[in-house]
């Protein structure tokens, strides 16, 4: 028993020491943005260039400061993609006696910020749900911060678990069939065609568009894509849910930017995978109404 409570204090003990410091270092990446926001001059800038490292880029943004002098500075995130192109104009705090200390006032600057925020509130609300799951009201927070704050809220130990998994997998689910639709859709309005044929079939696994492994003996269809290139793919469904031979042409799509990537031209290619995490999300969806008209709370 002593043992059991020993491994409850130290997980607490390591639970509270990552959340401590997630809001410490929170609080040093707001601490600039906050300090200029209260105190710092405002100016335009305009892209200028850009950053790079490898297919991250941060943009360089020139401004003029008080007094006449031009200052460039670049943004302190890289990422893949940005709102801006080069050009445009940006909003830049700085401060006076130092023009170089400035935040550009982007949303990628703040991509970080909102990730480390949302990974302290999951620990938290998971933290939370695991009191409530246990019935132990000092379970692992050594301060008993948690425990003061579920019974302030008045959670139910029943209705509110159930809610917050709901909430995962119902954003999940919705996450994933908008992130399908749109690579169905992309793929659908600016996709080239090729025409493949079949050169065998190949039993074992095969990957599906949402993940999951399927078993069977599926058609191998080999195409070129604009450039020449030949690749191979699987269709997705297998023998005998499909009807394809030896030699039988197959329509194929596939992206400029990932010829290697093609599907065959079919609806249940392109869009079976969003339609099952979409009845998912609606049927979650159900389940959530039901258990917030239930005879809890």
């Amino acid at each position: 028993m002593m043992s059991q409570l020993m491994g409850v204090d130290v997980a607490g003990w390591i639970l509270t020491a990552l959340v401590l410091l997630l809001l410490v270092v929170i609080g040093a990446v707001l601490k600039k943005p906050v300090l200029l926001l209260r105190i710092g001059n405002r100016a335009t800038g305009v892209v200028v260039g850009w950053t790079q490292d490898g297919t991250l880029k941060a943009p360089i943004v020139e401004f003029i400061a008080q007094g006449g002098a031009h200052v460039r500075i670049s943004g302190r995130v890289s990422v893949a993609s940005h709102s801006v192109r080069e050009g445009d104009t940006v909003t830049v705090l700085y401060r006076a006696s130092d023009p170089r200390y400035a935040q550009l006032l982007l949303w990628t600057e703040f991509l970080s910020l909102v990730a480390l925020l949302g990974i302290v509130a999951f620990i938290i609300a998971f933290w939370m749900v695991a009191i409530l799951l246990s019935g132990d009201p000092g379970l692992g927070d050594p301060f008993g911060l948690l425990p003061r704050l579920v019974d302030s809220l008045h959670l139910d130990p029943v209705r509110d678990p159930q809610l917050f998994m709901l909430s995962l997998v119902i954003v999940g689910c919705a996450a994933a069939t908008m992130s399908l639709l749109r690579s169905a859709t992309a793929m659908r309005t600016t996709g080239l065609t090729a025409i493949g044929r079949v050169i065998e079939f190949r039993g074992g696994y095969s990957r599906l568009a949402d993940g999951r492994l399927a078993r069977g003996s599926f058609p191998v269809i080999a195409y070129e894509d604009a450039t020449g290139v030949t690749h191979t793919i699987r269709r997705a469904a297998a023998w005998p849910l499909t009807r394809l031979r030896i030699d039988d042409a197959v329509a194929v799509i596939y992206l400029a930017r990932r010829p290697d990537h093609g599907i065959v031209n079919t609806w249940d290619e392109l869009y079976m995978a969003p339609l099952f995490f979409g009845a998912l999300t609606l049927g979650f969806l159900v389940i959530l109404v039901g258990v917030l008209r239930g005879p809890y709370g």
